[in-house]
């Protein structure tokens, strides 16, 4: 319920928020790069621990309204965790390696600053032996925020976690029988090749009409 709450308020604060913003069309291709801090849902016995492993891939950037963007993205993801259980003998590590396809609104607000709201469909890129009846393929749902540093260089952060556990079936099999999930905490920069990417877009259209 409070999940549809939000998506009705989300449709019904953009229509209000376009009313009072000129409409604008324009596109931006970009590089992305950072490290992902990533980790298993911490769920029952023994200790887990983040892992750093690298993403990148490519943004395109759809900008609607100034206050509005749609991004289309393909990246690559390395996540997995650690996990240590003296009592059962396992200090293991593990890796799971995705190609990633996202979706991303972007919402931005204070002039210089964006939060992404959004979504992606991953496919594992090779499979981890040390976790059982892996799981090939998650769905997950991630926000952050993004600033500029520069007219091309954006500084990224999010919070990234999946809705499917990382094996199929059920097992015994330590941290696996408490159905673990991903959770991925990114830092990155964002390069676009486009050098209006933070200007007033409603504003350059003015000046290009008068």
């Amino acid at each position: 319920m409070r999940k549809l709450i939000y998506l009705i308020l989300s449709l019904v604060a953009v229509p209000v928020f376009a009313q009072e913003e000129q409409w604008v069309r324009s596109s931006s291709l970009g590089f992305k790069g950072g490290i992902n801090f990533a980790n298993l849902s911490i769920r029952g016995d023994g200790e887990y621990n983040p892992t750093q492993r690298p993403y990148a891939g490519f943004v395109y950037t759809d900008y609607v309204y100034n206050f509005l963007a749609a991004k289309f993205e393909l990246t690559y993801s390395g996540q997995g965790g650690k996990y240590e259980y003296a009592e059962k003998n396992i200090d293991a590590v593990y890796s799971i390696p995705y190609l990633s396809l996202g979706y991303v609104m972007s919402f931005r607000f204070l002039s210089a600053t964006r939060l992404d709201c959004g979504g992606s469909v991953d496919f594992v890129l090779s499979k981890d032996r040390h976790i059982p009846d892996q799981q090939m393929i998650d769905l997950t749902g991630f926000m952050g925020l993004e600033l500029p540093i520069t007219e091309q260089l954006s500084l990224e952060g999010r919070i990234k976690g999946g809705f499917w556990s990382v094996t199929k079936a059920n097992t015994n099999e330590y941290p696996f029988r408490y159905d673990p999930k991903n959770v991925v905490y990114q830092v990155g920069i964002v390069y676009y090749f486009n050098t209006d990417v933070w200007r007033d877009k409603a504003g350059i259209i003015k000046q290009i009409a008068h």
